[in-house]
């Protein structure tokens, strides 16, 4: 089981996206509306997310500096947003990326695209 960390400033897509994040049969370890929420959840004691769900634009305020100290890590991230990617911030564009609105087996490909795999139960299990 992966543990999830959602950044999205939206709170009906934050809750329905750690609903599918919970039915792909992972964990929520939080869910922030903004920078500093996120990067508190970050830096809070005990091991990271093994994956962060980021909305690209959070509230008017670019998720890049997130993304950036993500690759920084190691930590693989997925771009969720309706923008084109030419549209978005260079470091967001290089990440694996979910266009709006999606369904549960869209994330269920993204999380296999970044490397989030079924377990050998036929569960999604951390990679």
């Amino acid at each position: 089981m992966a543990k999830i960390l959602i950044v999205e400033d939206t709170a009906i897509i934050a809750m329905g996206l750690a609903q599918m994040v919970e039915e792909l049969g992972h964990s929520v370890m939080g869910m922030a509306g903004n920078v500093k929420a996120a990067f508190k959840i970050m830096d809070a004691s005990g091991p990271g997310p093994d994956l962060v769900m980021l909305d690209a634009n959070l509230g008017g305020t670019s998720s890049a500096p997130i993304a950036d100290r993500l690759e920084r890590e190691g930590t693989p991230y997925i771009v969720s947003t309706g923008y084109n990617e030419e549209d978005l911030d260079p470091i967001l564009a290089r990440g694996a990326r979910l266009s709006k609105p999606y369904r549960c087996r869209d994330l269920a490909q993204a999380f296999k695209n970044a490397g989030i795999s079924a377990g050998p139960d036929g569960k999604p299990a951390a990679r």
